[in-house]
């Protein structure tokens, strides 16, 4: 729409647009905002906690990553690793070492500590009579008897004291 201007001959447009303007705030938009600030207040905690939790456990599997590619990049630099595996310890009291073989193949070898060099026992085959003389006997010796035949008797002695009544 266009209106002829009353004293300087310009002309005056009118247009709907949308322009940032102050307004004064109202005591209840006030009491309104301060309740939205609250809650948003609220939520950016909530909000902050889940973030510091989640970029925790994000952390922890970088970490973990890291490490396992450390140790692969070592295992190649070195061309070797180290394994915990099942495997066979022979050890040779006279050279005083100890060997360890996996697989059939030598793998280690190395000097005995000082508490590893006392013989270990070993009761196989060639020792039986060894083995015989530390096992006891299945059938019980004269003695054995005479010790079981006096706790019987005992047994049976108290258990008659301790009947009722007056004993004759």
């Amino acid at each position: 729409m266009v209106t002829p201007a009353t004293k300087t001959k310009r002309a005056v447009i009118d247009k709907k647009v949308k322009y940032e303007l102050k307004f004064e705030l109202s005591d209840t938009e006030i009491v309104k905002y301060a309740c939205r600030s609250a809650k948003l207040t609220k939520e950016l905690a909530e909000l902050d906690k889940t973030f510091k939790e989640k970029k925790k456990e994000h952390d922890g599997k970088i970490a973990e990553r890291e490490a396992e590619m450390a140790q692969l990049m070592a295992a190649i630099g070195k061309g070797e690793e180290v394994r915990l595996v099942d495997c066979t310890e022979q050890k040779d009291f006279n050279k005083e070492t100890v060997t360890y073989i996996f697989e059939g193949k030598k793998m280690l070898e190395r000097d005995m500590a000082d508490h590893e060099k006392q013989m270990e026992m070993a009761l196989d085959k060639h020792h039986a009579g060894a083995k015989a003389a530390l096992t006891p006997p299945k059938t019980p010796t004269e003695r054995q008897k005479q010790i079981a035949e006096v706790i019987k008797e005992e047994k049976s002695k108290n258990k008659r004291d301790h009947t009722a009544g007056p004993s004759l």
